[in-house]
């Protein structure tokens, strides 16, 4: 996953990302998804709403720590 663009939206933050697939060490194809994180919980969410795996609720995670001195 690429970081593509780091927000704050209302009472959320808010995720675009990137995902790349990769067959045989060539980029099949790209996505780009976007996540969101009310304050209220710690939680990361899809916009169809289901939650994130552990996986990207950690790159998720790190790149909001990076990044939150920015947007708030």
């Amino acid at each position: 996953m690429k970081l593509i663009n780091l927000s704050k939206k209302g009472d959320m933050y808010s995720v675009k990302a990137q995902t790349s697939f990769k067959l045989f060490g060539f980029n099949v194809s790209h996505t780009v998804q976007e996540f969101v994180r009310p304050f209220s919980e710690d939680n990361w969410y899809d916009l169809e709403g289901r939650k994130v795996s552990e996986k990207k609720a950690h790159i998720l995670d790190k790149w909001l720590r990076d990044h939150q001195r920015f947007i708030e």
